[in-house]
């Protein structure tokens, strides 16, 4: 089956929603949970990297290897969620506590 007619109306809607725009008349709503119409990882991974370069942790270490630390620590808090030690909605704060943690960065929920 060839997907490059949906792939061209998805960034048709990704352009007019993150351009701002009111998105009128939508029939058909595709949800891609494996990326196969748009590589949603690669933007997610860039845009992380931006952040990190912006707040200042480059000077700390390179990206790629925090990256490393961060799915080592995603991936033990994965576990304490399959045994009941952790909340998965905490999930997202504690990885990133965590993983600063290592680098000397105190960031609490607070500052989140």
């Amino acid at each position: 089956m060839d997907f490059s007619f949906f792939n061209c109306k998805i960034r048709i809607l990704m352009l007019r929603i993150l351009g701002g725009e009111i998105v009128e008349n939508i029939k058909n709503l595709i949800f891609d949970l494996d990326n196969t119409l748009y590589d949603f990882s690669s933007v997610w991974k860039l845009s992380n990297k931006l952040v990190f370069e912006y707040l200042g942790y480059d000077k700390l270490t390179t990206y790629e290897e925090f990256f490393k630390r961060y799915k080592r620590i995603n991936n033990e808090l994965v576990e304490k969620i399959h045994s009941g030690d952790l909340k998965i909605i905490d999930l997202r704060n504690e990885r990133l506590i965590a993983t600063l943690a290592d680098y000397n960065v105190k960031l609490t929920k607070r500052r989140l």
